[in-house]
């Protein structure tokens, strides 16, 4: 999976998706995206389809309101229980919800940034990592079908200025490191033995 960091937001980004965070009971964030949608998040909550919660999953076609063609909406659960643990959930929700729809370039800010108490490093770490994890799939053995499967190849990460690039590239270069040790020991563990024989190990 290819990672790119991009400066930019939501309203002037073009993409095929873009990710978003809101909390529950997040009116101040439904309002922000309701000045360019025209009251489509506030007609999903209403309507109970999405309401914040923690890993809630919708999305919706911007219908030319927004430079990005689809809107995908992640719930973070109530705000004061946000924890870095709930933000990796959060990545690894995206990164599939994306894949799953079809898509293979996902835009995405780091969600639950800017939350006091969490250091902004560690929210961008977590969040990267629940990408990474999130994506991983074992279809090393798969022979039919193999043609359907579904794959996220790229991620665009949103900097709010050029300023956050050099702490976002440090948290990906960790995050990455720590991806890389969990899906080759997930490889490993998948493998059958008589593939991956002791001498082999």
């Amino acid at each position: 999976m290819k990672f790119s960091i991009q400066t930019g937001n939501i309203a002037g980004i073009e993409a095929a998706i873009l990710a978003v965070g809101l909390f529950e009971e997040d009116e101040a964030g439904i309002q922000a995206l309701d000045a360019h949608l025209g009251g489509v998040v506030q007609d999903l909550v209403g309507r109970k389809e999405f309401v914040g919660k923690s890993n809630q999953i919708a999305h919706n076609p911007t219908l030319g309101k927004l430079p990005a063609g689809r809107l995908l909406l992640v719930g973070l659960g109530k705000r004061d229980a946000l924890t870095l643990d709930k933000i990796r959930q959060a990545g690894g929700k995206v990164a599939t919800a994306a894949r799953d729809a079809g898509f293979k370039v996902l835009t995405t800010p780091v969600l639950g940034e800017g939350i006091e108490g969490l250091p902004a490093a560690s929210v961008a770490r977590a969040f990267f990592e629940g990408i990474q994890l999130g994506s991983y799939q074992f279809n090393r053995y798969k022979t039919v079908d193999r043609d359907k499967i579904k794959s996220l190849d790229e991620v665009v990460i949103l900097a709010g200025s050029d300023a956050d690039h050099e702490l976002l590239e440090g948290a990906l270069g960790e995050a990455t490191a720590v991806a890389e040790a969990v899906t080759f020991s997930r490889d490993l563990v998948s493998a059958p033995p008589n593939d991956l024989t002791p001498s082999a190990l």
